[in-house]
């Protein structure tokens, strides 16, 4: 049976049931000396013993009692989901990417999307592993959609995720003890995904932060998601010395899967260019640009 109290503490509690009567609605009865609720029978008033007297006091029926109770799962699904908005804004610096599920996923690509669903589910063994994955493919193909999706999943589960573009860490990275700092707070990190190899091409400084950032993450045993552009053959072939040690590593920590087909970026585009269309120039054929004629 729950109480109805405003007061601080125990003997405030205790005080201001006593000074209140339960609230009598229509449909509400008297019983035995006690208020009854007209719509679940139970009472809204009870006997209490209070500094040696007996008294009587205000108390939640039943069907009060249950609304409270969902009231009060509701208030705990909206802080848990505010929880996890705060956790996804923290791990994914991208806003846009925050939203980006598997729920969302348009089915372009279902045998590596399945693939990624138990690449989460399995995700234990998989940390245990040291075993991330490496995502290439054509621009627009989804590999970022797809990394938002592992992301956002283990952010969910509570796993500690940081995704970002591979380029803006290596420019964050300092130098000296600034940089060792940096990297030690990375691998406090289960998951580390690094959108966009291959954008950093450039100075050897920029080529050795990047390897820092891989090298640091194997060395301490923790998993990365990368994705890429890169084609297989500059990822098993390149060029330089500077990517090859970074390509090395990454090869050593990752499972490869290929993002094929169609852009799914053009496709939207198309998408979004018809529908202005047939806003703007309903009747008119689809064509390059919007034309009145």
């Amino acid at each position: 049976m729950a109480f109805l109290s405003r007061g601080n503490g125990p003997a405030g509690d205790l005080e201001a049931l006593a000074a209140r009567k339960g609230e009598h609605l229509p449909g509400d009865y008297i019983q035995d000396g006690l208020l009854h609720c007209g719509a679940c029978h139970s009472r809204k008033e009870t006997w209490v013993e209070l500094f040696g007297l007996r008294r009587k006091v205000a108390c939640l029926c039943r069907c009060q009692s249950e609304k409270v109770q969902r009231q009060l799962e509701e208030m705990e699904a909206r802080q848990r989901m505010e929880a996890l908005e705060r956790k996804r804004a923290a791990a994914v610096q991208d806003m846009a990417y925050r939203k980006w599920t598997f729920d969302k996923d348009d089915g372009g690509n279902p045998r590596v999307m399945e693939a990624l669903r138990r690449y989460c589910q399995k995700w234990p063994e998989m940390k245990k592993q040291n075993l991330g994955l490496y995502l290439y493919g054509g621009v627009g193909t989804g590999k970022t959609f797809a990394a938002a999706c592992v992301a956002n999943e283990l952010t969910r589960q509570g796993v500690p995720v940081l995704m970002t573009s591979l380029v803006r860490m290596a420019n964050a990275l300092g130098w000296g003890g600034e940089r060792e700092q940096f990297l030690r707070s990375l691998n406090g990190y289960d998951l580390l995904v690094l959108d966009d190899l291959g954008a950093q091409r450039g100075s050897d400084a920029m080529k050795e932060a990047v390897y820092q950032i891989i090298d640091s993450r194997y060395a301490s045993g923790k998993p990365i998601v990368v994705t890429t552009n890169l084609t297989w053959e500059q990822f098993q072939s390149p060029r330089e010395e500077g990517d090859r040690r970074v390509y090395d590593r990454i090869r050593e920590m990752t499972v490869a899967i290929h993002m094929g087909g169609p852009s799914r970026r053009h496709r939207l585009h198309e998408e979004k260019q018809n529908a202005a269309r047939a806003m703007l120039l309903p009747g008119i054929a689809p064509g390059p640009g919007l034309q009145a004629g």
